[in-house]
């Protein structure tokens, strides 16, 4: 009985156009979960600075409000900057890349992993390594099995034929994009990128209690 429901869902193409609508609905939960949505929608994040700047030259505002435009627009340029949303690790991010002299948006890769605590960046590496498991042991062989499916039922429904345009039109619709936005960064990169958050933490910390003895000998 399988046999005949599975052969009528080859016949009719059903299985590919159901296993290419889960497909499709997947990456675009992990485009949108993996992107910043104020990145996604540059133009709301235009015109609300542009909005900001001309409040600015209202005679009617105080100092107070000048103020928290200003704190406002600068959050919204480092979001630009560096990536992230949160204001301290915006702050932190700009000084980490201005010690070692990379790019502001240098720590991007890893934002999921990456938190603030005390003046210091956290890398939740534990979490990262489970996710670069979980990627080569689950998801990339589990996706490589779909594709490999795919193409099995679109060989026997539509011939050998149209097999090469099958193959690539899944190559660029899905696969390629789910597997570029489901990869964690590379192993060595993040491991590099760790000793320099440890490096960073580091320096603050001993800058931290320099600024306290020097407040206790006064």
């Amino acid at each position: 009985m399988f046999n005949n429901v599975l052969s009528e869902a080859i016949k009719d193409g059903l299985g590919i156009k159901v296993i290419l609508l889960l497909i499709a609905l997947r990456i675009i939960y992990v485009w949108v979960l993996k992107a910043d949505p104020l990145v996604l929608i540059r133009g709301v994040i235009n015109f609300r600075t542009h909005r900001l700047e001309n409040m600015l030259n209202r005679p009617c505002l105080t100092d107070n409000d000048k103020n928290c435009i200003l704190q406002e627009l600068r959050q919204i340029n480092h979001l630009s900057l560096t990536g992230f949303r949160s204001s301290r690790l915006q702050d932190l991010a700009v000084e980490f890349s201005l010690k070692f002299g990379l790019p502001g948006r240098y720590l991007k890769p890893w934002r999921r992993y990456l938190s603030e605590d005390n003046g210091r960046i956290l890398f939740d590496y534990s979490r990262y390594r489970r996710n670069l498991n979980l990627y080569y042991k689950v998801n990339f062989p589990l996706s490589t099995g779909i594709l490999i499916f795919i193409l099995l039922l679109a060989n026997l429904r539509l011939g050998e034929e149209k097999f090469f345009l099958t193959m690539i039109l899944n190559l660029y619709c899905w696969y390629i994009p789910w597997i570029i936005l489901t990869t964690p960064a590379k192993l060595d990169i993040s491991d590099q990128m760790h000793n320099y958050v440890l490096s960073f933490n580091m320096t603050r910390d001993d800058g931290n209690r320099h600024s306290d003895s020097t407040v206790t000998l006064r």
